[in-house]
């Protein structure tokens, strides 16, 4: 059986069942990765908070650094269509990026852990 059967994509947003929207998010990630993971990060985090879960977004450029927005060199579409929206540079440097752990960011990460337990859904 492959590893994606029964697995459907929501047609709607109201067909995606949250089991803890009391669980707090950290969510890390590159502003210039691959295969559009920035824009979609995004897109993921509006729809959560949009159901009441909180996410701490967090999207590092480069050197690791906290920015705001996604480089658009790197790719601008959140489905991430087989064509992709990066260039051709955007594509090279993503892939260098998606493959370095933010060593900067662990005890952030570790903290928020200790600070936000997950709790069992109201």
């Amino acid at each position: 059986m492959p590893a994606d059967a029964g697995r459907r994509t929501a047609a709607q947003q109201q067909q995606i069942q949250i089991f803890n929207p009391a669980a707090r998010v950290m969510h890390v990630h590159n502003a210039c990765d691959v295969g559009g993971i920035c824009p979609n990060g995004e897109q993921l985090a509006t729809e959560l908070n949009a159901a009441g879960v909180v996410v701490d977004d967090v999207m590092l450029d480069n050197h690791h650094q906290r920015v705001h927005a996604c480089t658009d060199s790197c790719g601008t579409d959140p489905s991430a269509p087989e064509k992709s929206t990066a260039s051709t540079t955007g594509s090279m440097i993503g892939l260098g990026n998606h493959m370095r752990w933010p060593k900067e960011w662990t005890t952030a990460m570790l903290d928020f852990f200790r600070q936000h337990p997950l709790k069992t859904a109201p």
